[in-house]
C-alpha cells in the first residue's frame, strides 16, 4: 500500500479546504473531503485508511452531534484510525488507542497532519488485514455457493438464507485460522483471545480480580470447570454455582529449575525450560504467556485450587457500564483449540494420576539391571 487514503468529514467547507491543502502536502496521500451526508456510501467506496472527523453539525446553539453518529458508523462500517477534529472536543470522549482528539485553532491543521503521520504504520497494518479478510470472504462465498448448489437448487424458495451465511462464516473462520498457522510458528501470546468472545464462561478462560492491576499475577485465576457446566442460555442456568479455578502466581520455580529475580536465564536453564515449554507443563505448573496490557507472564498452579461463585464473574468488558459492575472478577482472556484441550489435559494429569506408595526404587533398578545381565548371558 503506497498511497494513503485520508477522508475529511466536516460540515464547514472552508475548514475542509484549509485542512485538505495541508494534508495534500504529504507525498502519497490521497485526500477527499465531504460533509456528514452519505458517509456510509463513501466509506464503502473510498475505503479510507484514516479519517479526520468533526463532531458538530452547524454552530451553537443549533449544532447537533452528527459527528458522534458518524464516529459510530466508521467503527461499524470501516474501522480505521480517527482524528477527532472539533472546536468542542470535551463533549465526547473516545477511549481508543487509534483515536486522537485535536481542538480546532491556530495551526491545528498542522497538528492534524502530524497526528495522521504517526498513524500511518497502524493504518497500513489495518489495510492489509482488511484486504486479507476480503479475499477470504470472496473465496468462501464462491466455494460455499458451489458446495451448496444442489441444496440451494435453481430457486431460492424453501432455501434458508442463514444456511449460506453459516457455511460462509465457518469456511472464512477455518481459512483465516489455517492461513495464520500455515508455515508459521505461533507467538506464545496468540493463544489468547482478547477481548474474549461469547456469552459463556469457558474452560481455560482467564479471570482477574476487578480492582487489581493487570500485572498482579496473584489476582488471576484459570478456569478449570468444564465448559458444558458453565453454559447459559434461554431458560438455562449454569449447572454449577461455583467455578473451579487454578490460582496463578509469579514464575519463580519451574520444573525443578529455580529462577532468580534480577538474573537472566543461563544456557542450562534455557535448555531445561525449552522442553517444558514445548510440552506445555511441568509437574503441576502450567506456563501462562504474556499478552501485554491484559495478561502478565506467570504460571497457573494446578494444585492451588479455589472455588469462585459463578455470579461474581463479569463476562463483559470491564467498565463502569457493565451489567455486572459489582462483580468481584472480570473475564480478561479466552482461548480456543488446541490450547483449551491442553489445559484440560494438564489438569487431568495432575488430578487423575493414581496414588503410588513408597517403593524401594534402587532395589527395583538393581533387579532390572541383574535381569538384563542374566538374559544377556543366556543369549
Amino acid at each position: 500500500m503506497n498511497t494513503v487514503r485520508v477522508l475529511i468529514i466536516d460540515d464547514e467547507e472552508s475548514s475542509r479546504k484549509v485542512l485538505r491543502a495541508t494534508l495534500m502536502e504529504e507525498t502519497g496521500w490521497d485526500v477527499q473531503d465531504q460533509g456528514f451526508e452519505d458517509l456510509e456510501e463513501t466509506l464503502v467506496r473510498f475505503r479510507p485508511d484514516m479519517v479526520v472527523l468533526d463532531l458538530m453539525d452547524d454552530n451553537p446553539p443549533e449544532r447537533t452531534d452528527t459527528g458522534n453518529r458518524s464516529f459510530d458508523q466508521i467503527r461499524e462500517t470501516w474501522f480505521c484510525p480517527v482524528v477527532v477534529y472539533s472546536a468542542f472536543p470535551d463533549e465526547q470522549h473516545f477511549d481508543h488507542r487509534l483515536v486522537k482528539t485535536i481542538v480546532k485553532g491556530t495551526d491545528s491543521d498542522v497538528q492534524v497532519r502530524d497526528c495522521l503521520a504517526e498513524f500511518v504504520p497502524q493504518a497500513r497494518m489495518i489495510r492489509s488485514v482488511h484486504e486479507d479478510f476480503d479475499a477470504r470472504v470472496r473465496e468462501a462465498l464462491r466455494d460455499s455457493v458451489h458446495a451448496l448448489g444442489e441444496q440451494m437448487g435453481t430457486e431460492t424458495n424453501g432455501f434458508d438464507d442463514s444456511i449460506l451465511a453459516r457455511a460462509v462464516r465457518r469456511l472464512v473462520a477455518a481459512r483465516v485460522d489455517a492461513g495464520a498457522s500455515a508455515n508459521a510458528t505461533l507467538h506464545a501470546w496468540e493463544r489468547w483471545i482478547v477481548p474474549p468472545l461469547g456469552d459463556h464462561l469457558l474452560t481455560a478462560d482467564l479471570i482477574r480480580l476487578k480492582q487489581a492491576d493487570w500485572e498482579n499475577r496473584e489476582a488471576f485465576r484459570l478456569v478449570l470447570t468444564p465448559s458444558c457446566d458453565l453454559a447459559i442460555g434461554h431458560n438455562r442456568e449454569p449447572k454449577v454455582e461455583k467455578v473451579l479455578v487454578a490460582c496463578c502466581e509469579p514464575l519463580r520455580r519451574f520444573g525443578g529449575t529455580q529462577l532468580s529475580l534480577g538474573e537472566k536465564l543461563t544456557r542450562r536453564q534455557k535448555d531445561q525450560l525449552r522442553s517444558i515449554l514445548t510440552e506445555g507443563m511441568a509437574d503441576n505448573i502450567l506456563p501462562i504467556p504474556r499478552f501485554r496490557g491484559h495478561v502478565p507472564l506467570m504460571v497457573a498452579n494446578l494444585k492451588r485450587l479455589d472455588l469462585v461463585a459463578w455470579n461474581s464473574i463479569d463476562l463483559e468488558v470491564e467498565d463502569s457500564d457493565a451489567e455486572n459492575a459489582d462483580a468481584e472478577f472480570c473475564r480478561v482472556a479466552s482461548t480456543d483449540s488446541p490450547f483449551r484441550e491442553m489445559v484440560v489435559w494438564a489438569y487431568l494429569r495432575v488430578t487423575g494420576r493414581p496414588g503410588v506408595p513408597n517403593i524401594a526404587v534402587e532395589d527395583w533398578l538393581a533387579d532390572i539391571s541383574n535381569d538384563l545381565e542374566t538374559e544377556g548371558q543366556r543369549a
